[in-house]
């Protein structure tokens, strides 16, 4: 706006107009000394122009716009500024508040985010999405977690640009390191000991050698194996290398020879006689050769009879083999005795053993004592104390005895009925014969008479000078008699006694003692029946279960039958059912405490809603048994499924069945390859693992290039690098200029893989050389370029036009050749020197020449080599150039 239009508007606005400011329909007033009126319509609707169009009193209200400076001239106000509001944006100011940096025109929403650490696009971030995707290399190793990777402009410490170490924890990990024997996967290869493990050999009877026949690589021995292989016996732990050989037909040594050089071996010696004595040379063996034994002993081996085993016998030959003959010790020698008191008998104090009778010495034994010529066996016995005879007994049959007689009650009186004749009265006997009970220690000549009916004073007459009494007959045996049947005697009699007061001597359980017992009897003879006693209610026990039914009682000084003394049976017509009765879980009270089921231990079931036998944690019940559709295992992770449940087994269907919380573990799994091009072929790098098939993921691992569906390794497993060059330099696979295998009609079709020469530097790059081409397809303006695969086909360049020039004959943008030892910076356009020939040569800087192919005829035909076109108004038909390099690029 123009200053000399805004200073009135402006004065306007400080002005207003008056109250009453409407004069018809027209605001008119002196805006001051100037005379300045303002003629505006009181109902115009305002507008932002300076002016109080509405007459209000107020310029441009609820009309004017926002306005904020922008500083650094990027299109975005300043986000921290206040806003102007105006009618028009003043030079440096915008109508948005947007820039977070207005002092840095690079700083605004849209730009493009860079690694600078600024926020450059405005949205809170910095650096996002931008910068090198690094990994961190906690171990330092040089290489990195693969779960860690993130962008970053910083090359950060501790980061590094690959994701190939399988344990950032460990730096002896990594694709470069050495694979150690250690349980661990050192070199990342995925194999854990790959290469570096030890055969050990399995070792069943802990002999130290194991067996050949099976192995196991590992990095240290395993229990039961050793490092060597050369047990022949792993069965038995005695039969090993360097064991010692023994003879039992095994070769412990592993030698392939039993019982060679045996340790326990032995000596053999002819035995001529046969009598298992040898004698003679040793022969050493594991066992005897016939006729030889392990010792040399013999001293005749020509009679069986002599050996050292043999007895020695009375017989003048030395019989056992110890230099002596008819020793003492001679199994027939005989046994002499002394004869000291020379009475021709001989007493075993004094022997002597001898195959001859020695001087003093008799063959018996039996004299008894050998100082007494008159004592031996048969001498005459005489009443003297000695036994004479040697029979063992002393003075027995001697010629001058005396008679004694048997005294067997100890009375000192004896039997005259039994005498002995002896030289001493024996034990028993006494000299005395007036014993007339000799069975009685009472019943002698001279004792006092008792009332027994015995005679005790042996004076021929019964029980003379004792009283006499009345006894009664006790039947019962109770100390009580019958007063109706009794005797007279000097003494009680058997069966009786002195009282006479039993009321029934048949029964002992009745007398004036007696207890009265509730029986409806006189006990104790007082002529009334169970007097004295204690009544007791009483009640009846249908069930006999030992309680009674509290309805059912009566009252007695004993239990009638099928009473009891405890009341309080719920139930008299079970027995299972009393006070005393143990509560089952039944729905029953057994226990009579008016309480069903109380006292038991509950348990909290669980509702199986699918029968799995596995029920749902969140829908119990609490009680003594298991109510119906309920079960006890808590752990039925869905229970609207019975194939489900802890005891399922898992499938590969994403679902956890057995209920441990992972899904499909424990099935076996297939590693796939990400198949991102969808040829068929995966990347061999980029895997996973699982039991299913994952969607875009393959089982082959040898794409040549998963971001193209065209490559992927032929029949013979060849791989080439792309179509053609330039779609080898756009996928990053160019190492510069060189020869690479392409196929440019794509794996699995047409011609096999080949090699060309590819220009990866020159006009952009890309170039595929070919030895021969030639053109298809003429049109005023284009033609397709076919190239020679150096094989027998021809292929056509993918999808590639190339554009000639009719009117001037240059090549454009697609075909140029240029000469051996020379570079193209770029592409040339060299105008033919006339229709009909090869364009002039074109300098490049003092190179060589370079010529192009300008196309001017109206068709063009494959040839066996070279360039070739068709131009017969020229060169004739099918003439051809020769020399000439074709390069193409799409």
């Amino acid at each position: 706006m123009r200053p000399s239009t805004l200073l009135p508007l402006l004065m306007l606005a400080a002005l207003g107009c008056p109250e009453t400011p409407c004069e018809g329909d027209k605001c008119a007033e002196e805006t001051g000394d100037s005379g300045v009126v303002v003629d505006t319509d009181c109902e115009a609707p305002e507008i932002c122009d300076g002016i109080d169009n509405n007459c209000d009193g107020q310029v441009d209200e609820g009309v004017m716009s926002s306005f904020y400076p922008d500083i650094d001239a990027d299109g975005f106000g300043d986000a921290t500024a206040t806003a102007t509001e105006a009618c028009e944006a003043s030079e440096g100011y915008v109508t948005n508040a947007e820039d977070c940096d207005d002092a840095d025109h690079s700083v605004f929403p849209a730009a493009e985010e860079v690694c600078d650490h600024v926020d450059n696009d405005c949205d809170g971030e910095r650096d996002e999405d931008v910068g090198t995707l690094r990994w961190a290399d906690g171990d330092g190793d040089g290489y990195g977690d693969a779960t860690t990777g993130e962008l970053t402009c910083d090359d950060d410490a501790g980061y590094v640009e690959n994701d190939r170490d399988c344990d950032d924890t460990d730096a002896s990990v990594a694709p470069d390191a050495e694979e150690l024997c250690d349980l661990l996967d050192n070199d990342c290869d995925g194999v854990v000991d790959d290469g570096v493990t030890t055969d050990f050999y399995v070792d069943l009877d802990g002999d130290g050698s194991g067996d050949p026949a099976v192995v196991e690589p590992a990095c240290t021995v395993p229990t039961g194996y050793s490092a060597t292989s050369d047990d022949c016996d792993d069965t038995r732990a005695d039969v090993y290398p360097g064991a010692d050989e023994v003879c039992d037909l095994v070769d412990q040594d592993c030698d392939g020879v039993a019982d060679d050089g045996a340790t326990d071996s032995s000596a053999y010696y002819v035995d001529g006689d046969g009598d298992g004595y040898g004698t003679g040379s040793a022969v050493v063996s594991c066992g005897a050769p016939v006729g030889y034994v392990s010792n040399s002993t013999d001293c005749d081996d020509a009679n069986g009879a002599v050996n050292p085993g043999a007895v020695e016998l009375c017989n003048s030959i030395d019989d056992d083999c110890d230099s002596e003959i008819d020793e003492d010790s001679a199994s027939d020698a005989t046994t002499w005795y002394g004869d000291a008191d020379g009475d021709t008998y001989g007493a075993s104090t004094f022997t002597a053993v001898s195959c001859t009778q020695p001087s003093g010495y008799v063959a018996t034994d039996d004299d008894c004592d050998d100082l007494d010529a008159n004592v031996y066996p048969g001498a005459p016995e005489t009443c003297d104390g000695v036994d004479e005879d040697c029979d063992g007994t002393v003075d027995d049959g001697a010629v001058d005895p005396s008679d004694y007689y048997a005294d067997a009650d100890s009375d000192t009186f004896g039997d005259a009925s039994i005498a002995v004749s002896d030289c001493s009265a024996p034990v028993g006997y006494v000299a005395d014969d007036t014993d007339c009970d000799d069975t009685e220690a009472g019943v002698y000549p001279g004792a006092m008479e008792t009332c027994d009916g015995v005679d005790e004073d042996c004076d021929g007459v019964v029980d003379d000078s004792v009283s006499v009494y009345t006894w009664y007959a006790d039947a019962d045996l109770d100390g009580y008699g019958d007063p109706a049947v009794s005797t007279s005697s000097c003494a009680l009699p058997a069966g009786y006694v002195a009282s006479d007061t039993d009321c029934n001597d048949a029964d002992a359980t009745i007398n004036p003692a007696a207890t009265e017992t509730c029986d409806g009897v006189d006990e104790d003879c007082d002529t009334v029946a169970d007097d004295g006693l204690t009544t007791y209610a009483w009640y009846l026990d249908d069930d006999g279960d030992s309680y009674g039914d509290p309805a059912a009682s009566t009252v007695n000084c004993a239990a009638p039958a099928d009473y009891v003394a405890a009341s309080g049976d719920c139930n008299d017509a079970d027995a299972a059912i009393n006070p005393a009765a143990a509560e089952t879980c039944d729905g029953v009270d057994e226990d009579c405490d008016t309480v069903v089921d109380d006292g038991l231990a509950t348990y909290t079931w669980y509702f199986d809603a699918d029968l799995d036998s596995f029920g749902d944690s969140a829908v119990s019940s609490v009680s003594c048994s298991v109510p119906a559709g309920y079960v006890g295992p808590s752990t039925d992770c869905d229970d609207t499924d019975a194939s489900i449940n802890p005891a399922a087994t898992e499938i590969c269907d994403a679902i956890d069945q057995d209920c441990d919380g992972v899904a499909d573990d424990g099935v076996p799994t297939t590693t796939w390859y990400l198949d991102n091009d969808a040829d068929g072929y995966g990347d061999a790098s980029t895997s996973t693992s699982t039991c299913g098939t994952p969607v875009g993921y393959v089982t082959d691992a040898t794409d040549c290039d998963d971001d193209d569906p065209l490559l992927f390794p032929e029949s013979d497993g060849t791989c080439p690098d792309g179509l053609d060059c330039l779609d080898i330099l756009d996928s990053g696979k160019s190492v510069g200029n060189g020869t690479y295998t392409i196929d440019p009609d794509g794996s699995g079709t047409g011609s096999a893989p080949f090699d060309v020469l590819c220009e990866m530097t020159l006009a952009g790059g890309g170039w595929t050389q070919s030895v021969q081409a030639y053109l298809d397809e003429l049109s005023t303006s284009t033609s397709r370029v076919y190239l020679y695969s150096y094989g027998s086909n021809w292929y056509t360049s993918p999808s590639t036009t190339m554009v000639w020039s009719w009117s001037s004959y240059q090549a454009q943008n697609g075909v140029y050749s240029y000469g051996t030892g020379g570079s193209v910076t770029s592409s040339f356009y060299c105008s033919s020197s006339e229709a009909g020939h090869w364009g002039v040569g074109c300098s490049n800087g003092g190179g060589p020449t370079y010529k192009v192919l300008p196309i001017y005829a109206s068709s063009a035909t494959a040839a066996t080599s070279t360039i070739c076109q068709d131009r017969p108004d020229v060169y004739g038909a099918g003439a051809c150039r020769t020399g000439v390099s074709i390069w193409s690029r799409e």
